[in-house]
């Protein structure tokens, strides 16, 4: 873990301590070692630093390429993240991501590609299965609920409560008998529905116990499949 690393978390576990009522459920779910894909659900930039104060690895993050921009691209270096272009196939992110799993590392995606405006999930975008299926990586699923609550100039007056909801760490089916696409996009849907169980009903969204409403969120990923739309 690199020196500039643990001195932010440090500083973020003091701040989320001071400034919320956080609280991590799951932590012993972790695997000490070995590569690990962690799967998240986004609700505001805090997210970050708030999955790096609450692990007990190190975690390398797939995030969009504005939060390299200063003042804050600092912040991300030292976390050892690296950027990925929203909305088209990346493969040097692609690679990236593969050489970290490849070197035992955890490496953080939030499969529905940007922040839910709602803080509701959002249909997850189908490059995290591309990466688990070539890399044959565990996943580990994580809810978190509260930090969109943390917007605007007085939001610690109130302490929100900000929780994180760590899962089982699982692994992708070798295969579903279905055409490729298909096998793509049921596979996307199985990951975000481990996310969705960590989370309350209100914020499962597309999620949640409508069955037809997941079925048609499969469509939707096939539809990004067609037009090469990988995500982060």
């Amino acid at each position: 873990m690199p020196v500039l690393y643990f001195i932010t978390i440090t500083f973020f576990k003091v701040l989320f301590t001071l400034l919320t009522r956080h609280k991590v459920n799951g932590r012993e779910n972790v695997p000490r070692s070995g590569s690990l894909i962690l799967v998240s659900n986004h609700l505001n930039t805090a997210d970050i630093p708030l999955l790096a104060a609450s692990f007990p690895r190190w975690i390398i993050f797939m995030a969009k390429e504005e939060l390299f921009r200063p003042p804050g691209g600092w912040i991300m270096k030292a976390y050892g993240a690296f950027p990925v272009k929203r909305g088209s196939v990346d493969r040097a992110t692609l690679r990236n991501a593969n050489q970290a799993l490849k070197d035992g590392k955890v490496l953080g995606i939030y499969p529905e590609g940007t922040r839910s405006r709602n803080g509701r999930l959002q249909t997850g975008k189908p490059g995290v299965v591309m990466i688990a299926r070539e890399s044959r990586s565990q996943l580990l699923p994580v809810g978190i609920y509260g930090t969109e609550k943390m917007r605007g100039p007085f939001w610690w007056l109130h302490r929100p409560r900000v929780m994180v909801n760590i899962g089982q760490p699982f692994s992708l089916p070798i295969s579903t008998n279905e055409p490729f696409k298909q096998e793509i996009a049921s596979l996307t849907t199985y990951i975000m529905k481990h996310i969705a169980d960590l989370l309350p009903p209100d914020y499962r969204g597309v999620y949640g116990e409508n069955l037809q409403a997941t079925a048609n969120q499969t469509t939707t990923v096939l539809t990004a499949l067609k037009e090469d739309k990988f995500g982060s």
